[in-house]
């Protein structure tokens, strides 16, 4: 084999092991980034769940996305496409989670009674009014659902 040859063979082997390591590496990152619901989408979840009693926007440009809604139903709450029981909400807050010399970032804190998801966390903007109405419409709406609960 000529030198030439041999140069043209080292080069297609590169390409194809780099081919090879590129696809495998793919596939792994789509497998340690699953989905958090079978749903991604607000309208597929409420085709798969039903329609709630209460939708609240908590983030207007992601609206169409979990993770930008809240979805009440009557016995549990979908925050950012995870569910938690009604019964087992115990507190309702949002905070600054903004490292100091950056944009306010605030965040819904949802505290539960359930070991395995003690605080559901969603991303609410910059925004400290935006954050409290986010809140306490949350709030008015389980507090709404618990004495409809109570009365039936």
């Amino acid at each position: 084999m000529s030198t030439i040859e041999l140069i043209v063979l080292a080069v297609l082997l590169a390409v194809i092991g780099w081919a090879i390591l590129y696809f495998k590496r793919k596939e792994k990152n789509d497998d340690l980034n699953p989905e958090k619901s079978e749903a991604s989408e607000v309208q597929d979840y409420i085709a798969m769940h039903g329609e709630p009693g209460n939708v609240i926007i908590a983030n207007p440009l992601i609206n169409n996305e979990l993770n930008g809604v809240i979805l009440v139903y009557e016995n549990n709450i979908v925050i950012g496409g995870q569910k938690v029981a009604r019964t087992e909400v115990e507190d309702i807050t949002f905070n600054n989670a903004s490292v100091p010399y950056l944009n306010n970032q605030y965040q819904l804190v949802v505290t539960t009674r359930n070991e395995s998801q003690p605080v559901v966390r969603m991303a609410l903007g910059e925004d400290v009014n935006w954050a409290s109405e986010v809140t306490t419409q949350l709030s008015d709406a389980l507090r709404g659902l618990n004495q409809c609960a109570a009365t039936d």
